[in-house]
């Protein structure tokens, strides 16, 4: 198992900036809406920030985090071919949800799933306050806490199978990337 994770990854003012834009979803824009209903409305890609906002300073701020983001991965796999985000996506979790155990680029039987090509996967924490929503890997007796500012990056594959515990008081907030070795969004240039 091969499981990364930092505290203090973001900033203060860059988790109050991703909280702030969260509210800014709630208020302004909407949650998008999805093919999946499991993540209907819960949602929000930041590649459509350009397209639904046209704000050039928010969309900048998140790729800069990014970027940092596919630094932080490189430096602890140890890699040396580039990895670039394929999704980063505000998720917000309400009370009672959760995630059964998964693999984020293949089915559970080792068939390929929709996004095969997702080699790792990441998490950003926003806030910690509420209960639940740890982040398990069911092949291990092994969670990664939630606390605001911690990153956790793990292989998007069957060995690191992993799910969401039950949020039982309160809201989630997350920011969820997806890496491959392939430059495949266009809107989420890194420079």
């Amino acid at each position: 198992m091969n499981v990364v994770y930092q505290d203090n990854f973001l900033t203060p003012e860059e988790i109050e900036f991703c909280l702030s834009f969260y509210d800014k979803i709630d208020k302004e824009i909407g949650w998008e809406s999805s093919e999946i209903d499991f993540w209907e409305g819960r949602v929000f890609d930041v590649s459509n920030i350009m397209d639904k906002l046209g704000d050039r300073s928010a969309y900048g701020s998140f790729i800069k985090i990014l970027k940092r983001m596919q630094d932080f991965i490189m430096s602890q796999f140890d890699l040396t071919e580039t990895v670039y985000p394929d999704t980063m996506q505000l998720v917000k979790w309400m009370e009672g949800s959760y995630q059964p155990p998964h693999a984020d680029n293949a089915e559970l039987d080792g068939t390929d799933n929709y996004t095969p090509w997702r080699l790792y996967s990441g998490i950003l924490y926003l806030n910690d306050d509420y209960e639940g929503g740890q982040t398990y890997f069911s092949n291990y007796d092994y969670e990664v806490e939630p606390k605001a500012g911690r990153i956790a990056i793990f292989y998007g594959d069957l060995d690191h199978e992993h799910g969401v515990r039950e949020i039982t008081s309160g809201e989630r907030k997350t920011i969820v990337t997806f890496w491959c070795h392939a430059f495949l969004n266009k809107s989420l240039r890194l420079g």
